[in-house]
């Protein structure tokens, strides 16, 4: 079969499936309007490590986040409350350190106190929220942390 007469062919499929009135095209819900691609809800990473009475660390990953937009993040953990300073997003990504290691506070992380990790008997040691610019929480996450 020549290239045209597949062309021709292909075309007369679609005109056909276009004009049936059983099977009418929806699009699908689960569907951006951009391009077809899947839209996703913002996510948020949670990892931290806490090295009793001597070290805490948390790291908090925002994916599927509004591009161009600057976002802040909102670490607890027990009593404990910090906050980092806005960021923008790189993609549609942006990170954020908690740590009291002043070497890390030096490299940019939010300063914690050591003791900061609390150590829970059930349920999450760390929750994080990533707020955008209007202060408005996008993504949230939480994690156990690994205690060392």
């Amino acid at each position: 079969m020549s290239r045209l007469a597949a062309a021709a062919l292909l075309l007369t499929s679609i005109v056909a499936c276009s004009t049936d009135s059983r099977a009418p095209f929806e699009p699908s819900t689960d569907l951006a309007v951009s391009g077809g691609v899947s839209a996703s809800a913002a996510t948020a990473l949670v990892r931290c490590e806490v090295r009793t009475g001597r070290r805490s660390k948390i790291s908090v990953d925002g994916n599927n986040l509004a591009i161009g937009g600057s976002y802040s993040a909102r670490v607890r953990s027990g009593g404990n409350t910090a906050s980092s300073p806005m960021a923008a997003a790189i993609g549609d990504e942006a990170e954020f350190d908690f740590d009291s290691n002043p070497a890390d506070i030096a490299q940019g992380a939010t300063a914690i106190a050591r003791s900061f990790i609390a150590v829970q008997a059930s349920g999450p040691d760390v929750t994080a929220d990533i707020l955008n610019a209007s202060g408005v929480v996008v993504a949230s996450g939480a994690a156990d942390c690994r205690v060392r």
